[in-house]
Formats: structure tokens, C-alpha cells, sequence
């Protein structure tokens, strides 16, 4: 596309940079859950953008694209940190509600 052509490049990686951290950056100290979300949201968000720009017209300056290899395991190891991290936040949230149930009994 041609509006690609007429963006400069290094205000328009800024704005990316400032947007994601706008859009992504917590205002508290968060639990783990709140956290996988958000890393979920980062990835899913990173991924459709390098599966998404070709097919509008536009080329990787690094040749990072989906059939590579290396994408591929990026992919991967993405997926079982994702996986850990979210069996982790079940464990915070599962000795929460521990917690709360002990306390909920000795103040009986």
C-alpha cells in the first residue's frame, strides 16, 4: 500500500512502542492470572501482527515470517510458558481460596 511508503519509519515504530506500552503496561501490582492474561494479550497481539501485515502488502526487514522455522519455535515455546504460567495462576488462586476457607473457620 502506498500509505506505508509515506509513514516515516522511526515516529511510527515510537507510536507502536508508547501504544502497547499504554495498552499493556499494569497500573497495580497484579496476581498471576491477571498476569497470563495480559502476556496472553501481548502474544496473540504480536503474532496476528506478523501473520497479518503480509497479507496487507507489507514485507519483514528481518525476514521474520510464519513459515519459518524459527517462528515456528518461537510459537512453540510460547505456547508452554503460556502453559506453565497459567498452571501456576490456577495454583495462586487454588491456595487463595485455601486460605480464606481456613480463615473462614477459625473465625467460627
Amino acid at each position: 500500500m502506498a500509505i506505508w511508503q509515506s509513514i516515516p519509519s522511526t515516529p511510527f515504530y515510537i507510536v507502536i512502542v508508547i501504544a502497547l506500552i499504554v495498552c499493556f503496561y499494569p497500573e497495580k501490582k497484579i496476581s498471576l492470572i491477571q498476569n497470563f492474561w495480559m502476556q496472553l494479550r501481548v502474544i496473540v497481539f504480536i503474532l496476528a501482527l506478523i501473520v497479518l501485515m503480509p497479507m496487507f502488502g507489507g514485507q519483514s526487514a528481518v525476514g521474520l515470517k510464519p513459515t519459518e522455522p524459527i517462528f515456528i519455535i518461537v510459537l512453540i515455546v510460547s505456547v508452554f510458558q503460556l502453559r506453565m504460567q497459567y498452571k501456576r495462576a490456577k495454583q495462586q488462586v487454588a491456595r487463595e481460596k485455601e486460605i480464606e476457607e481456613q480463615l473462614k473457620k477459625t473465625k467460627k
